[in-house]
């Protein structure tokens, strides 16, 4: 592809005040004021005029910030101008996340009947090939599932892929990371090469940055005015240290006793662990659900379903759920294993003050993690503040209930092993 021209933005005024002024067509207009979506973001503000007058796009913004209406907005404009076969590809790194996209395409586009196609692994695949054929407008998809039905013969000649206009590369560190490389060589070599490309992103790396020389068309390029690392102002971050093996107990006095109404994601680093952790803290009363790769695919989707809905007040995970899941009403984001990625903890941390909602983090450090947790406060540019709300007394009050239930949860696991 040949190198474009680049224009860049740092931050963006707050001076427009509807979407109406962005340009988009008055049935788009009309929906997002009845979603209730009132005023753009400094996000959408910079990049939906852009993308609409045909430019490239790399945006990147901290979490929260309306990414991802920043490209279905004008997409769904687009198509109730010109509608015709498969007009866009949204690729993301994770299936919950492809579902969340294809809400938010459903419902900006119920005025136009708009068709969206999910593409993710865990679903039938025959089916998922049949749908591509009958050409749905948008297709968001993971890039291995998108990538294994390009391969097959003839698949790319029904789908008549020559008709896409946008390709969209959601949590864009995450997809240009080596793991989805041959994957994603295998899409870009069959699309359209003079096809629009949105690249958004939470954060920004080297990988992205290079993209944007590589682009077909003249390329936009919108960072927020914070730091690569930052977070929203809304979101207080805490630090809790203490010994790995009253570690389960620390996070179960959090749960029943400091914030025992909050809506709360717990991020763990194994789906072992994840498990583990699930039935320790059922057996412990707690009204909890889990979320990680090892489970079917019915089940990931009930499990978001459920903390959105607020049928569970509890949900732990896997870093399957760090990137884009929007659930405005968390808040408070426990990591009970520390990541050994900054960015990583940026993603986890954001899943709660979203969208001017303030939240809290607080982030469970153990003595094998000390220096992993420090790294991460470099990144950020500060240190975080010790949560010093629980009482080392109070919190062993419940030690012996917490490693019965610890004892149970291992004999279950064990028993549905045998």
């Amino acid at each position: 592809m040949s190198t474009s021209s680049m224009s860049k933005l740092v931050g963006a005024k707050d001076t427009v005040s509807s979407f109406e002024e962005l340009g988009l067509e008055k049935c788009i207009v009309e929906t997002c004021k009845a979603l209730n979506i009132q005023k753009p973001t400094p996000c959408q503000v910079a990049c939906i005029p852009q993308t609409l007058s045909g430019k490239d796009i790399i945006g990147s913004s901290e979490t929260g910030t309306g990414k991802t209406l920043s490209f279905v907005l004008p997409i769904v404009d687009k198509l109730s101008v010109d509608p015709c076969g498969i007009f866009a590809i949204v690729l993301t790194p994770t299936r919950e996340l492809a579902f969340q996209i294809y809400d938010q395409f459903k419902a900006i586009g119920s005025p136009i009947s708009i068709r969206v196609a999910v593409v993710v692994g865990g679903l039938e695949f025959i089916r998922q090939a049949l749908e591509l054929e009958n050409r749905p407008h948008i297709v968001v998809a993971t890039p291995g599932r998108l990538a294994d039905l390009f391969t097959v013969d003839d698949c790319i000649k029904r789908f008549h892929l020559q008709s896409v206009r946008f390709l969209v590369l959601d949590e864009a560190d995450r997809l240009l990371e080596d793991s989805f490389a041959s994957s994603l060589s295998t899409i870009l070599d069959v699309l359209p090469v003079n096809r629009q490309t949105l690249v958004y992103s939470a954060t920004m790396n080297d990988k992205i940055e290079l993209l944007s020389k590589s682009c077909y068309r003249e390329c936009f390029i919108y960072t927020s005015s914070f730091s690569k690392y930052s977070q929203v102002r809304e979101l207080e971050q805490f630090y809790l240290l203490i010994p790995l093996q009253v570690k389960t107990c620390y996070l179960a006095y959090l749960l029943l006793y400091e914030f025992p109404s909050s809506s709360c994601i717990v991020f763990v680093g194994s789906c072992k662990k994840c498990q583990h952790l699930y039935l320790t803290l059922e057996y412990l009363g707690l009204n909890v659900g889990m979320l990680h790769s090892k489970m079917k695919q019915i089940g990931r989707l009930q499990s978001v379903h459920n903390i959105q809905k607020g049928s569970i007040r509890i949900l732990l995970c896997t870093d399957v759920a760090s990137r884009g899941l929007d659930i405005p009403q968390v808040e408070l984001v426990v990591n009970y294993h520390i990541p050994s990625k900054p960015s990583t903890y940026v993603h986890r941390v954001g899943r709660t003050a979203r969208a001017g909602n303030r939240g809290k983090a607080i982030s469970l450090v153990s003595q094998f993690e000390v220096n992993t947790f420090h790294a991460i406060e470099q990144r950020l540019q500060h240190e975080l503040l010790e949560y010093d709300r629980c009482k080392e007394k109070e919190v062993l009050k419940i030690l012996t209930d917490v490693l019965k239930a610890e004892r149970k949860a291992k004999l279950k696991l064990l028993d549905t092993k045998a």
